[in-house]
């Protein structure tokens, strides 16, 4: 279906897709917020269901502790998609911080390498 609707793709209609992005992004938001407090959200939930007709979405969101003006919940949902696309893909990384210019030249970083051979 989404290849033949043009529209979300042309760039004089950008703002067309703003509802479905922000909707998904928000619901991934909510799933996190649960994961992460479980069966505890429940009831925030309920009433940001219920609130979802007749207030603001800054106002429905802070019934379940979410702050729409913070990054950290837009991370948050992200995240839910980097982690569905890794249990997929089955790609993990480990990835650990060292002070600047601390690695020997030679150690973890990429070395030059000659193709010298004949083909």
């Amino acid at each position: 279906m989404w290849i033949c609707k043009s529209h979300y793709y042309s760039a004089g209609l950008n703002f067309y897709n703003f509802p479905y992005a922000f909707g998904g992004l928000f619901s991934l938001g909510l799933y996190a917020k649960y994961l992460e407090e479980g069966d505890a959200f429940l009831p925030k939930y309920r009433e940001l269901l219920r609130a979802t007709t007749v207030d603001t979405v800054e106002n429905v969101a802070a019934i379940a502790g979410i702050d729409l003006t913070r990054p950290d919940f837009w991370r948050e949902s992200l995240k839910t998609i980097t982690d569905q696309i890794k249990s997929v893909v089955g790609i993990a990384t480990n990835v650990k911080l060292v002070a600047p210019k601390s690695i020997p030249r030679s150690e973890g970083k990429a070395k030059r390498v000659k193709d010298l051979r004949r083909i």
